[in-house]
């Protein structure tokens, strides 16, 4: 049986297999129009549009370079959305996953904390006393687990690498009279300078202060859970904002980053899809 992790993030998509490189692409669908001019200078970027309800899509970069209109969804309803379904078939199709009679493929994914209730989480075994802090683009989930999941230890937030790009989104408008989306506003944050008639704006100090605000949100909530975390044996933080907050949580003496922090979850996914039997 083939066996495959997917995580399909509010900021990116990613998807693992044995035996297969982990692939990356924007959590971005958008409309799929008839262009008038599409350039093959530079890098080339492959468009295989998805019909879904009788509507075309693009779907990850193809989506980010050349959509007129972009759709996301930042709230719970996020995986009953349609964006969602395609972002999960395009990871499949990254993958290259087909339907086979002669060797089935099965999928581990998953959902953010606030997702799940209590008879919705299943004993976690084999494990020390661990905190998990996972910083993604629209939340941020905290989990403790212990020989048993303890939910009364964990929670989600509604903030993350978005809340950074929205207010520095702002502060480009007021500062500079740029207006940016939150996909370019993002790739801002990343770069940390931007472009303006030709010159490149250093922003690290404006990040600086953006990234700190959010910082201490997290890391307030951390601390109402588990206090100092004397009584962790390790904390783990990973997800896609585990790079850009890492210096804040530097106090934590056992605190653990993950080689590409980013690809933690569907890491995960994948090795339960391998000690699962199916």
């Amino acid at each position: 049986m083939k066996l495959y992790g997917v995580d399909i993030g509010y900021g990116f998509t990613k998807v693992a297999g044995v035996d297969r490189i982990s692939r990356v692409m924007p959590s971005i669908v958008g409309s799929n129009e008839e262009l008038s001019y599409r350039s093959d200078i530079g890098d080339r970027i492959k468009i295989a549009p998805l019909t879904l309800n009788g509507h075309s899509y693009l779907v990850g970069e193809a989506a980010k370079r050349f959509s007129r209109h972009r759709y996301r969804v930042f709230d719970s309803t996020w995986a009953e959305s349609p964006y969602y379904l395609l972002l999960f078939v395009s990871a499949l199709m990254m993958m290259k996953i087909e339907k086979s009679v002669e060797e089935p493929a099965a999928v581990v994914t998953g959902l953010p904390v606030s997702h799940y209730t209590q008879e919705r989480v299943k004993q976690i075994q084999d494990l020390e006393r661990v905190g998990i802090i996972d910083i993604g683009f629209q939340t941020t989930d905290l989990a403790m687990a212990t020989p048993q999941f303890v939910e009364a230890s964990s929670g989600s937030l509604e903030v993350g690498v978005r809340s950074v790009v929205d207010q520095l989104s702002r502060d480009l408008v007021r500062n500079y009279s740029i207006t940016l989306d939150t996909t370019e506003a993002e790739d801002v944050l990343r770069q940390r300078s931007v472009k303006l008639f030709g010159e490149n704006i250093d922003l690290s100090d404006m990040i600086e202060v953006r990234t700190r605000e959010v910082a201490e949100v997290i890391l307030s909530y951390a601390h109402s859970l588990w206090g100092r975390g004397e009584r962790l044996d390790r904390l783990i933080l990973s997800g896609g904002g585990a790079n850009i907050f890492r210096s804040y949580f530097t106090g934590y003496p056992n605190l653990h980053i993950p080689g590409e922090p980013s690809l933690s979850n569907v890491r995960g996914y994948l090795k339960l899809a391998r000690k699962t039997k199916w």
